[in-house]
């Protein structure tokens, strides 16, 4: 039996991706600095494959090796994510995602253990040469702005794991995730919050116009595509995780509103959520083509059907609703 270390593993892509692996049949350690799994972890928690450590990343090789066996892999997804997060706690950013990450890696190093780790399509910053490719330059704005941290520390990590490949032969791959959406996600992005705030017959917000684009990928076809590149025995490498459907965000919301004939759409400015300093995007789409052609992928599920499916989800799960009300009220 395959045994796998999920980091991250009450968040939002790392459950959907422990429920995949117990699917699989696999053993599934599930780390997370939650006391708490939440109900995220509902349906694992249940299975007798899977065991659940509240700590933080930093304590992680003490307690897996306390586990008495060693890992097969390790999926390392465990992070702070979210604008206003590392905006707000910008310290916590860096111990988690740079700090504990190390900690992770080395770790996999030490014990010879294949990682993969869940990076992001931040990683090219402000490149204006769009699409993006996985050879794309990074082009960043001021150190000053903690705009850049959340990029900047998934790219150190990215560093350190090329260096460990080329210079220890290290196993891994990278992920880099474009705009991930569907149940379970906490309402502070795109998609989340709009649904989130059309549940309470709160206005939908375009910001600064709507004219900015982005590429949705449903959940189920992200997992899909980390089940396939871990599965593949290739290594060394990252991939653009994400669908070339480019839409904007004022075209999203509207297909959103046809769900909620009672909801409207109001328009404000990033400055106010965000502050001074806060540079968006205009776009945000990926070149998949390393991922289609090396692992036979495809995304399956569209914009309007994933948007659909993680409305019934969610109507069915009313907890999910509470989650951050206060936030979502402003």
């Amino acid at each position: 039996m395959k045994k796998v270390l999920v980091t991250g593993a009450a968040g939002f892509i790392g459950s959907h991706l422990v429920d995949k692996l117990l699917e699989e049949s696999c053993y599934v350690v599930g780390l997370d600095h939650l006391d708490e799994p939440g109900n995220n972890l509902t349906n694992a928690l249940k299975s007798s494959r899977f065991k659940y450590i509240a700590r933080d990343l930093n304590d992680t090789p003490s307690e897996i090796r306390k586990l008495g066996f060693k890992l097969d892999y390790i999926f390392h997804f465990g992070a702070i994510v979210g604008v206003q997060n590392y905006l707000s706690n910008s310290l916590e950013m860096f111990n988690s995602n740079i700090l504990g990450s190390y900690q992770i890696v080395n770790y996999a190093l030490e014990e010879d253990i294949p990682i993969f780790f869940a990076s992001t399509s931040e990683i090219y910053g402000k490149n204006l040469s769009i699409p993006w490719d996985e050879n794309s330059d990074r082009v960043l704005g001021n150190t000053s702005l903690d705009r850049w941290s959340y990029s900047s520390g998934k790219a150190v990590i990215e560093h350190l794991l090329f260096s460990l490949g080329k210079e220890k032969k290290l196993r891994f791959n990278i992920a880099r995730f474009f705009n991930v959406y569907g149940p379970r996600q906490k309402p502070i992005f795109v998609v989340s919050r709009a649904l989130s705030r059309a549940f309470r017959n709160l206005p939908l917000e375009n910001f600064d116009g709507g004219n900015q684009t982005r590429s949705f990928i449903y959940i189920s076809d992200a997992i899909e595509a980390v089940f396939r590149i871990s599965n593949s025995n290739k290594f060394g490498d990252a991939y653009n995780i994400g669908t070339t459907d480019e839409i904007t965000i004022a075209n999203l919301l509207q297909i959103i509103c046809k769900s909620f004939p009672k909801s409207n759409i109001s328009n404000t400015e990033t400055t106010k959520s965000h502050g001074i300093g806060y540079e968006d995007l205009q776009r945000r789409v990926p070149i998949n083509s390393k991922l289609v052609t090396q692992m036979n992928w495809n995304p399956k599920v569209d914009l309007e059907s994933g948007i659909k499916k993680t409305i019934s989800w969610i109507n069915t799960n009313e907890w999910w609703l509470n989650i951050n009300s206060e936030k979502i009220k402003s």
